[in-house]
């Protein structure tokens, strides 16, 4: 078992090989650290954890691209701020670096970060191409956020305490169809990350840590008539493999419809609420107005309900930014790494 102090020492070492990515993280990373000990949850420390997933992240060029415009950088690391939710904002930022990279990429000058000033709510960006201002604001997604995201972190967290328990072990997570079908508001979210938490670690931890690899067998829980079904077994040719796996067809009408209708309607609120805030900010109309929507698959399996839907998400953004233009003609939204700009 490794102790908190030791993982911490340890994402620590690993940044201190980067200097680049340290000087960005680590002041702020360091006093989030001091707030409780959910820390080995944060997104960029279960990066740095993971020698693979750092080793191919793409911190190491969106950190490079901004390391030498000094401004921007000391603009966007001080919206990292460790008593403001930062677990959830670090995701926000790192968005906000691959948007800066795209806007560089493609040819944008006189590039600002707008800072954070608690009075006005601003976009996050802006800049100018053939000497016409736009404004952007970044928008981070996930495909999508819900109850896996939660089992994955609990569950990639856990296994650094313990590597010794979880080396070659595979967990495979199965959600019955209703919990796609769930929308919580913020309360309710809560409560059931509560009793979600509850379960990992009176059922599956507990299993793993406490048995032989050979007892090892599935079990399911029903929470609030939501079931999830866990399966542990060994793969010795794997190295702490942990995946959220569904048996279906991607092809399948109806299981296309449970996952892609959520998403658009995700979608279509975050661009919405993106798009708000920059017609708010630009009352003179003076500038094109981008939504940027940072889109991030979970990288967890290679076999999860977001394999071959690429094509839609695309469709998707480009209806909606259809959509947008039609009610607002310098208003559009845009996909990351996938959409080129302007």
């Amino acid at each position: 078992m490794k102790s908190l102090d030791e993982l911490k020492k340890e994402v620590f070492d690993k940044l201190s090989q980067y200097p680049k990515i340290e000087s960005f993280f680590k002041d702020s990373l360091e006093e989030r650290m001091k707030i409780d000990d959910n820390c080995t949850e944060n997104a960029l420390v279960l990066i740095l954890l993971d020698d693979e997933s750092f080793k191919q992240s793409a911190l190491h060029t969106l950190i490079d691209r901004l390391y030498n415009d000094p401004k921007n950088f000391d603009t966007l690391r001080s919206k990292l701020k460790p008593r403001d939710e930062y677990d959830g904002k670090i995701r926000d930022v790192l968005a906000e670096l691959n948007g800066y990279y795209h806007l560089v990429e493609y040819g944008f000058e006189k590039i600002e970060a707008l800072p954070e000033d608690g009075k006005q709510r601003k976009p996050d960006f802006s800049a100018e191409i053939n000497g016409e201002p736009y404004l952007f604001e970044v928008k981070n997604m996930r495909a999508p956020v819900d109850v896996c995201d939660l089992l994955f972190k609990k569950t990639e967290a856990r296994s650094h305490r313990f590597p010794e328990k979880y080396k070659g072990v595979i967990i495979s997570y199965t959600l019955s169809e209703r919990w796609r079908q769930m929308e919580f508001n913020r309360s309710e979210t809560e409560d059931l990350k509560k009793i979600v938490e509850s379960w990992l670690n009176k059922e599956v931890f507990i299993t793993v840590e406490s048995s032989e690899p050979t007892s090892l067998r599935p079990f399911s829980s029903s929470i609030q008539n939501l079931v999830i079904q866990c399966s542990l077994h060994q793969g010795p040719k794997f190295d702490q493999a942990f995946g959220f796996i569904d048996y279906v067809n991607v092809d399948d009408p109806i299981y296309r419809e449970s996952i892609l209708s959520p998403f658009e309607n995700k979608i279509h609120h975050v661009s919405c609420h993106g798009s708000q805030q920059l017609l708010e900010y630009d009352k003179t109309k003076q500038h094109k107005k981008y939504v940027l929507l940072n889109w991030q698959q979970r990288k967890e399996s290679t076999i999860h309900p977001w394999n071959g839907f690429e094509n839609d998400v695309l469709a998707i953004v480009r209806n909606i930014d259809k959509n947008f233009q039609e009610a607002h003609n310098n208003l559009f939204v845009r996909l990351l790494n996938f959409d080129p700009l302007p």
